[in-house]
């Protein structure tokens, strides 16, 4: 069940720690900690990738919430 929720969410299903977890092709510990550190911009990039900040706005809605 775990693992089905993961699938769900296309940030984690397509992220290089998940594939380790779910095929490890050496040790789960030693191969997370050769990933490149995660930072806040670095996390950000991956999710936008995703998920829209602005949610489900186009130009119009857009151009309606910063004229009011």
């Amino acid at each position: 069940m775990f693992i089905k929720q993961l699938v769900r969410c296309p940030y984690l299903y397509h992220s290089d720690e998940f594939k380790m977890f779910v095929r490890p092709t050496t040790d789960v510990i030693k191969g997370l900690s050769l990933l490149p550190k995660l930072n806040n911009q670095r996390i950000l990039e991956r999710t936008t990738r995703y998920y829209s900040i602005l949610g489900d706005l186009d130009d119009e809605k857009l151009l309606l919430a910063i004229n009011l």
